[in-house]
């Protein structure tokens, strides 16, 4: 379905964008494409897909005869980046071919910075019987492929399978133009290859600015000779390496800003030996950094970034937490006039700075052509009511959601930093300013026009909303191993939050899921193609030690698997000793058991391809059980009982290989650990326990006798004696901790030791069978009629028995009745996983045209509750409505996309108003008589319906998460076959 070259004048090219599409070909795609972020605009074409025949083409249209303006090079490359990763994508690599050739073309690329509606991220794409792209610049086009990349999909079976698009015109740009993610490359090493796959995982979701935060206390990364030759085991990335990351970053519409940390945050440059001492007397200083003697020495540092992140605008000096004191308006003005008047315009820069100084010094100007740019994060120096107010433009870094911190090592007894949820991402705005931490000014909910005083949220006057630039995501001090896997989710979170602003798409959390289900597997088969099947006991990517390691009580066993680019012709090759694979290390042929470090990579022709699987492993028995809680964003005063459920409900419950306090944290959290002291002969007498707590507060109980507590969160050291028997002792402890860094350390002095020591060896092993019965079930599909209708039972308010209502034939197909009304319930109880089922109306009787009433329950518990049905919620299968949700029971509830124009308004005195919602998509059924395939995924309280292979709704945070599965008879005959449920499988990122 190519088209011969269309010449590439701007008529030629107005008169294709303006012609509506008129695709020919198959299939139905008129819903709206789902990708992140959202696109603005969406018009379909007609019942088409746009289909390869094979490897594309693509033709550019070139502003100059022979491709050799400054954006002609520029368009080349991102084309030629583009090849690589639709080749990535789909195993098909494209070829770019000469304007005017005579190859008819796939794609045509076109850049007209003239058009009186351009601007400079605005695309647009029109699939037809060509795909054409165009944007006012490089970057723009950058951001339509980006799009090309999310929609392309694989379609039919073996030889009938090709790849497609749906036909149609997207028109999309960004409703905030800052959209950017900072990468903490100087306190933790990072590889250049590492950061080579960030760059793409930001172009695939239109994010613009990547921050690397070059230099700090650790490291100094940046190779300049003077400051790097001064320093013992310098860790640096070369300079052809970060030329070569800025290259590829340009070519995808990545614009990478350099920060050079300063004036705090310097131990490195002042070790080095290249700064003045104005102070010989004494060792250097933050002042002494930022004094005018050291101002040159500086320049040339920032000269030197800016010659090799030449494509930036800004440039990032820090000035944050620092000890310089008066020194540092003086000092962060004198750069940001270096940057502003720099005898060479190629080195002219917008100064960035974070908010560490104090008021609005004039010296540091808020407007005209050389005021500076502010990234607000912490608000303890400068709120951000404060710098609006004083008219300086800002960059939203709030703490809360936006900061991704930890080492990735959150070991005993520390804690590994703090992150928040996709969800919290999405939920936030770029005008609202959040923080978690008690005492800082937007925690406390002290700035102005504030219409609630308790949610630690600061929102933006709409009339001071267009300083506010956009957002940054942030991820400081993480290991490498660590960092994609906490971007893989937040990243889209952030860009469909940013790029898509206030329209409605952008707010509806479960709108974005769906969108982000659809195009996740893409993006992560495209940009690290290694994916790993863990199993082992115990193993769970949701527990909280997976922000580190994969904890395992027992062996653990991985598979891996290449996705994606030639998956077949590639090889996996793998390390366990830490290294990084090369084309020679060992070749992945069968599971590896045993693991403590693994890495892979996909090699294809000896060539490493996408971001390798680095994942480490813990294999320790379980020693703790611990039952999670909620608190108060304030921390408590006080221990509470976590035992007293009628104030405390458990969120999770878990088994752990140690008793601590929480693995990661960002607001308070409640812990009640329990184990079992065992007291060996040779270990009876005088035992001494000790209990400490860092922001947090804690009681400690020996067999139901309060033995140490309550804590204070001063790590002061609480000590007492008890004199022990042989045996075995209950121990429990009741942990309430705070926010910043909480640290639980329960220590213990045996009769005879010298010194405390950590508790947990002491404790008895868990064995996972000593656990009750979980609702999953067994691994593997499981046929749900397999032992007939002996796993069934029929409830009816008339009484009927299951065999006067239900009938199973040898061919496998149930046929219900209709009559009486009642429903067949499988006797047990299931959560997390996948039903798959058919069902048909028989065959109409002649003049009738429809079919009946009836529907799948899901997550079944007290029977005949709500006008006979029990408590759950239905999936409807009512001719016509297959699909919808329909809550029963008055406390069953379910958040929907598009809540608000779909669900049936609440009525009051009506049980029925609002229980009502219908499906996304309608028309799905085929013809009374025909089979229909359902498929419903139920993952906690979250469930997704298809309907013949095409998504009809999803919900989440509904009240049932567990339950009986159960098919209704409600008046009218139906037959189902194929009733399949499988749990659902954990995959790990």
């Amino acid at each position: 379905m190519r088209h011969p070259y269309l010449r590439s004048t701007v008529a030629a090219l107005g008169l294709l964008l303006a012609t509506p599409s008129t695709a020919r070909g198959e299939e139905r795609t008129a819903d709206t494409p789902a990708v992140v972020p959202a696109v603005r605009s969406w018009v379909p074409g007609d019942e088409t897909r746009y289909q390869f025949d094979g490897p594309p083409t693509i033709v550019l249209s070139f502003e100059s005869p022979r491709g050799e303006s400054a954006q002609d090079v520029a368009l080349t490359a991102h084309a030629e980046a583009f090849c690589n990763l639709w080749w990535r994508r789909t195993g098909e690599r494209p070829q770019i071919v000469p304007p005017r050739s005579s190859v008819r073309s796939d794609f045509m690329f076109a850049v007209d910075p003239g058009r009186p509606d351009a601007t400079p991220e605005r695309y647009r794409i029109d699939v037809d019987s060509a795909i054409t792209v165009w944007g006012a610049s490089v970057e723009a086009i950058a951001r339509g492929t980006a799009t090309l990349l999310q929609m392309v999909e694989r379609t039919g079976d073996g030889q009938d399978a090709h790849w497609a698009l749906p036909t149609g015109v997207i028109q999309d740009e960004p409703a905030t133009p800052f959209r950017s993610v900072l990468v903490d490359v100087a306190r933790q090493p990072h590889s250049i290859e590492t950061l080579h796959s960030i760059v793409e995982l930001l172009h695939l979701h239109k994010v613009r600015y990547l921050q690397l935060h070059l230099t700090d206390d650790q490291a100094f990364t940046f190779p300049f000779a003077p400051v790097t030759d001064g320093l013992e085991n310098p860790r640096t990335i070369s300079l052809d390496s970060w030329r070569a990351l800025v290259a590829h970053a340009d070519a995808l519409g990545v614009t990478i800003v350099p920060e050079l940390d300063l004036p705090g945050h310097s131990t490195q440059l002042k070790r080095s030996g290249y700064l003045a001492d104005p102070t010989p007397d004494d060792a250097l200083t933050d002042a002494d950094v930022a004094h005018p003697v050291n101002h040159e020495r500086i320049f040339a540092i920032i000269d030197a970034m800016n010659a090799v992140f030449a494509s930036s605008p800004y440039f990032h000096i820090g000035g944050d937490e620092s000890g310089a004191a008066d020194a540092l308006v003086p000092f962060l003005a004198a750069v940001n006039m270096h940057l502003r008047t720099h005898e060479d315009s190629a080195l002219r820069r917008r100064m960035v700075v974070w908010e560490g100084f104090h008021g609005a010094p004039a010296a540091l100007p808020a407007t005209g052509d050389d005021r500076i740019l502010v990234s607000a994060w912490e608000s303890a120096y400068n709120p951000p009511w404060a710098l609006l107010d004083a008219g300086y433009e800002v960059v939203n870094a709030s703490w809360k959601p936006l900061y991704v911190v930890g080492s990735g090592a959150p070991r005993y007894p520390h804690i590994g930093g703090r992150r928040w949820s996709a969800r919290e991402i999405h939920s936030w705005s770029k005008n609202a300013f959040w923080h978690w931490q008690p005492g800082t000014p937007v925690f406390e909910d002290r700035g102005p026009n504030d219409p609630d005083r308790g949610d630690g949220v600061w929102p933006v006057p709409a009339s001071q909303r267009d300083q506010v630039l956009g957002g940054q995501l942030l991820f400081w001090e993480q290991k490498e191993h660590t960092v994609l896997r906490d971007a893989w989710e937040r990243v889209p979170a952030l860009a469909d939050r940013l790029w898509t602003g206030d329209r409605p798409e952008g707010r509806d959390w479960v709108g974005y899921l769906r969108r982000f289900e659809a195009v996740e597997s893409r993006v992560r088969d495209l940009v690290q193609p290694v994916h790993a099947r863990i199993a082992g006991v115990g193993v769970d990517p949701t527990h909280p030690t997976a922000d580190d390691v994969v904890w395992t009580e027992d062996f653990v066993r991985v598979e891996l698997e290449a996705r994606g680019v030639d998956a077949d012709g590639g090889t996996i090759r793998y390390t366990l000793d830490g290294s990084r694979p090369t084309s020679t290390s060992a070749q992945y042929r069968s599971a590896i058991v045993g693991a403590t470090r693994l890495r892979a990579q996909l090699f294809v022709d000896d060539e490493p391809v996408g971001a390798e699987l680095w994942q480490d492993f813990d294999q320790r028995p379980a020693r703790v059980r611990v039952e999670w809680f909620d608190l108060p964003r304030r921390p408590l005063g006080f221990v509470p009982d976590f035992t007293d459920r009628a104030v405390w409900q458990p969120t999770r419950r878990d088994l752990l290989p140690e008793l601590r306090g929480p693995y990661r944290t960002h607001e308070p959290v409640g812990q009640r650990l329990t184990g079992m002291l065992v007291v060996a002969p040779a270990e009876e007498g005088i035992w001494a326990f000790r209990l400490q707590t860092r922001d947090g507060r804690a009681r400690v109980l020996l067999d139901g006798e309060e033995l140490l507590g309550p804590s204070t969160p001063d790590e002061t050291q609480l000590v007492v004696e008890r004199e022990l028997g042989g045996g075995g002792y209950a121990l429990e402890v009741h942990h309430a901790s705070g926010a910043i860094a909480p640290v639980l350390i329960v220590a213990v002095r045996p009769p005879g030791a010298e010194r405390f020591e950590d508790i947990t060896p002491h404790l008895a092993q868990i064995p996972r069978a000593a656990e009750a019965e979980s609702l999953q079930p067994p691994a593997g599909e499981i046929d749900l009629f397999a032992k007939g209708l002996d796993d069934w039972q029929f409830a009816s308010a008339a009484g009927a028995a299951l065999t006067d209502v239900v009938t199973l034939e040898d061919d496998g197909v149930v046929r219900i009745a209709g009559t009486p009304q009642g429903y067949l319930a499988t006797k047990r109880w299931f959560r997390d996983y996948e039903l798959e089922l058919e069902w048909r109306w028989p065959a109409a009787s002649e003049g009738s045209v429809r079919g009946g009433n009836s529907g799948v329950l899901v997550h079944t518990t007290t029977p005949l509750m709500f006008y006979g049905w029990p408590r759950s919620l239905e999936v409807q299968l009512a001719a016509g409505h297959a699909g919808d949700f329909w809550t029963i029971g008055e406390d069953v509830d379910l958040l929907v996309e598009d809540a608000a124009t779909r669900r049936t308004p609440w009525r009051p005195g009506d049980l029925h108003s609002h229980r009502h919602i219908p499906g996304r998509i309608a028309g799905l059924e085929h013809p009374l008589g025909q089979w229909n395939h359902l498929r419903v995924r139920c993952d906690g309280d979250a469930i997704v319906v298809h309907v013949n292979g095409v998504e009809v709704d999803r919900g989440i945070d509904g009240t049932l998460d567990a339950g009986a599965i159960a098919l209704q008879s409600e008046g009218t005959p139906i037959e189902f076959r194929k009733v399949t449920m499988r749990p659902l499988e954990r995959r790990w990122p």
